[in-house]
């Protein structure tokens, strides 16, 4: 059947212009479709970023619960730790307090004896002494080995002065 036209050919579209519209229908249709498309990415990006969100937020609280959990037994260990370290203290200064109490028992009654200096730790003692004469230095040195309180003494300095006497460094152990 063939198509008739009773329009005059003044109002009649031009086949380029109908050409063009079939083009910018074609274009709107796709350009609809590739918007929908983005929206639809969009979208799917937004839900599984809430998601991801979601799991760390859950991961972050189970973290968070972790620490104060490692700070409770961080501070038990720290408390435990200084009261290891006075305790320690404790041991020592008794430890000292016997080295001071052999020294009493040796030095007492010595006659013209003089500290010049002394060191005493838990292993060792080392003690400079100034006596007056031999006599002394003597009975001293007799007194020290009698006492039988050091497994090891040793005479590591000895000096004489006219003016001051005897200077003897003693390491007892």
């Amino acid at each position: 059947m063939a198509a008739i036209n009773l329009l005059p050919k003044k109002f009649q579209s031009k086949d380029s212009l109908l050409r063009a519209s079939r083009g910018l229908k074609t274009l709107n249709m796709v350009g609809t479709i590739v918007f929908f498309a983005g929206v639809l990415v969009v979208v799917g990006l937004i839900v599984v970023n809430q998601t991801q969100i979601k799991s760390l937020e859950k991961k972050n609280e189970v973290l968070a619960a972790s620490i104060k959990k490692m700070n409770q037994v961080e501070s038990q260990y720290i408390l435990l730790k200084q009261r290891a370290e006075a305790f320690n203290n404790i041991i020592e200064s008794q430890l000292t307090k016997v080295s001071f109490d052999n020294f009493e028992k040796i030095f007492i009654d010595q006659g013209t004896l003089f500290f010049e200096q002394a060191d005493i730790s838990k292993t060792k003692s080392e003690v400079v002494l100034r006596v007056a004469d031999s006599v002394q230095l003597t009975s001293l040195l007799d007194k020290i080995v009698a006492q039988n309180l050091y497994k090891k003494v040793v005479i590591s300095g000895f000096n004489y002065a006219p003016g001051t006497g005897y200077s003897v460094s003693l390491e007892l152990n």
